[in-house]
């Protein structure tokens, strides 16, 4: 599966019958971030602030949505259709609603909390995900050498290493985990 992901914050305006809706898509790394960011893009004078979100996460993917007092299913569910069909991961997209006089009934919402989504989504800059390994060495002084010349014979990526009484923690990243190094963790990311 390849997956992509938004470079930066991007908004768009949609009017449906007098209501204004901003939808309002944005990267996100974990459930924690997305909080944060929720809250900065949230508009309180605002009648709804839908939203839905999908991460990548080792024990698979997680995707929440919001219909923020919408009627279930009208505007959070198809937020998070547009993110699925664009197979974005890591990405939230947030619609803000205004409301502007006139009910648009089920269907009507549907359409216009998928289509401000839909908008954002085109009118963004995205790129994307590569799933990567992730995994640390624990290795002594006289081997540093060694897992050095390895990681850039088949280009892994060094992310931290920490040094210790015995030698050194090394985390590294790759598309895949050498055979000829003692791996003490690893785990799946997406990059």
């Amino acid at each position: 599966m390849e997956w992509k992901t938004v470079v930066r914050p991007h908004t768009e305006r949609i009017n449906v019958k007098r209501s204004e809706f901003y939808a309002t898509i944005f990267p996100i790394k974990d459930e924690k971030d997305f909080r944060e960011k929720l809250k900065e893009v949230s508009k309180r004078d605002a009648t709804h602030n839908c939203w839905a979100y999908r991460i990548f996460s080792p024990n698979g993917i997680l995707e929440h949505s919001s219909d923020d007092g919408e009627p279930s299913g009208t505007a959070g569910r198809p937020i998070l259709g547009v993110l699925k069909k664009y197979d974005l991961m890591n990405t939230a997209i947030v619609v803000t609603r205004y409301f502007g006089g006139v009910k648009l009934g089920v269907r009507g919402l549907i359409e216009a909390y998928s289509s401000a989504a839909e908008m954002a989504v085109k009118g963004a800059e995205l790129r994307r995900l590569r799933l990567m390994k992730e995994f640390e060495v624990e290795i002594g002084y006289q081997e540093l050498n060694n897992v050095f010349r390895v990681a850039e014979m088949i280009g892994l990526e060094l992310v931290e290493m920490n040094y210790t009484e015995r030698g050194a923690k090394i985390l590294l990243r790759g598309l895949e985990v050498p055979e000829n190094l003692v791996i003490k963790t690893i785990r799946d990311v997406l990059i």
